[in-house]
């Protein structure tokens, strides 16, 4: 193993590989149930301790809400780092409970749900809506801020407008994401039509926009919020992973650049006891093509994940752009 030293300021621990949910697209794909020990996540958690700064760490699985035991222990072990950390955890929001919404509260954790769009949408492409919906309510009645991921697929993507609709029914809404899919494990999700992912866009906008004026907070969503605070000119990496300072452990202790590229031998780090390398390939994907500077979005495009750009090849690797192309001129 290296002696060397990895600065992380974004660890993810996969919890658990078991799920109760069979999402088409899932890019971890069919694996068989595995829970990480109390050792393994002590041992991600010191490689992290000596770095500089912050620390986020993100709980996600599988479903992590499946390991709670396991969640209790690692933010009690966060606690002891002696190093300012974040907690946050990415959930199908289908087990929460009024003692893990508690839990989230005391610990001040940032929370993450997945939703597709509408009942009706989600249950075609994830399932478990009324759970997710229910979960919504407990986390607004526990006061807990919470943001919505949801994947872009060719299912989903005529209805992702009604995201700001959905979420104006809970205070504690903050915000939605859209999640591209990566053509990795399950893959059997349409990726977006051309053309689609832009129209969308368009509706998108304005029903947000009809949204805000009648809230306190207003909902953000996260790729209009990248787009209007990139600078141009500015140094612009996607995420921590394109500056070598995330790290992603599975329950066996194997580590990766982050929670897409887990499993893929390419990618492979090392372990949680000890790193065999520091650098990882995904600080040399970028988004880029011939046609970049005539881009309406060119100066100021906040870039894609770079897993992503690994992962998807032809119109896949570059659906981003439709959307930052639609969102730089409306």
């Amino acid at each position: 193993m290296t002696t060397g030293v990895m600065n992380i300021s974004y660890l993810i621990l996969i919890l658990t590989t078991r799920c109760n949910l069979a999402c088409k697209y899932c890019y971890n794909g069919d694996q068989a149930g595995e829970d990480m020990t109390p050792a393994t996540i002590k041992n991600a958690l010191n490689l992290a301790a000596g770095g500089s700064g912050p620390l986020h760490i993100q709980f996600t699985g599988g479903e992590p809400t499946l390991a709670p035991d396991l969640m209790a222990y690692a933010a009690d072990e966060a606690r002891r780092l002696g190093r300012e950390t974040h907690l946050a955890v990415q959930t199908n929001g289908t087990l929460l409970t009024p003692p893990l919404a508690a839990f989230f509260r005391e610990y001040e954790f940032q929370v993450g749900l997945s939703l597709d769009g509408p009942a009706e949408i989600n249950e075609k492409t994830r399932g478990g809506s009324a759970a997710v919906f229910q979960g919504m309510r407990l986390l607004d009645d526990f006061g807990l801020d919470f943001n919505v991921t949801a994947v872009v697929n060719e299912t989903s993507v005529h209805y992702l407008s009604r995201l700001p609709l959905i979420l104006a029914g809970f205070s504690h809404a903050r915000g939605f994401g859209l999640d591209l899919l990566i053509k990795k494990g399950r893959n059997q999700a349409e990726t977006a039509k051309p053309g689609h992912l832009a129209s969308s866009a368009h509706k998108i906008k304005r029903a947000l926009a009809a949204v805000n004026r009648r809230r306190r907070r207003p909902l953000l969503w996260r790729e209009l919020e990248l787009l209007e605070n990139c600078r141009p000119g500015a140094a612009k990496d996607f995420c921590h992973a394109c500056r070598n300072e995330s790290l992603a452990v599975r329950p066996d202790g194997r580590a990766y650049p982050c929670g897409q590229t887990s499993g893929s031998n390419e990618f492979l780090l090392g372990n949680a006891t000890g790193l065999s390398a520091l650098k990882t390939p995904l600080t040399s994907l970028k988004l880029a093509g011939s046609d970049c500077r005539d881009c309406i979005a060119h100066g100021r495009c906040p870039g894609e994940c770079p897993s992503r750009l690994y992962y998807n090849q032809g119109r896949e690797a570059f659906l981003i752009c439709e959307l930052y192309q639609a969102l730089a001129s409306i």
